[in-house]
């Protein structure tokens, strides 16, 4: 009893954790299945975590065919303990819009079990910033 109630506190402690992270992030076993999504997965995606929690990358209508063997071969060599260079994939948002995202993973041990942390992030939004930025130093000089 007492190690499945300290079973259950880690998995609230990874839920309040991957919430923290501000951009769309997701928590993924061996087999690819989606154990845990943040909250800004529905703010950014449109769906719901219930729509995605259980599922494996190949159910994901969203993802097109080709990101989607992209994204199993990294997040298995990121399982398997090998540094992945972050990268683009593209995804279809449930409003039907189309974004460009980078993604970043990492690999995790939890209760024994290797998992895989990636988070996603708006390549349009990164852009955006890093032109801003230039034209806060073009300005300057």
């Amino acid at each position: 009893m007492l190690e499945n109630n300290k079973s259950k506190k880690y998995s609230d402690f990874l839920v309040v954790l991957i919430d923290l992270i501000p951009d769309p992030a997701l928590i993924i076993d061996s087999s690819g299945k989606i154990l845990v999504t943040n909250k800004n997965i529905l703010r950014f995606t449109g769906y719901e975590k219930r729509e995605l929690v259980g599922k494996s990358f190949s159910s994901l209508s969203f993802i097109s065919e080709e990101d989607e063997l992209l994204l199993a071969k990294n997040a298995n060599e990121r399982l398997a303990g090998s540094k992945v260079a972050p990268y683009e994939i593209r995804i279809t948002l449930k409003s039907g819009e189309v974004k460009c995202l980078k993604v970043k993973g990492n690999r995790f041990i939890n209760e024994g079990e290797p998992l895989d942390l990636a988070i996603f992030h708006d390549v349009k939004e990164e852009n955006k910033k890093q032109n801003e930025l230039r034209q806060c130093f073009l300005k300057s000089e």
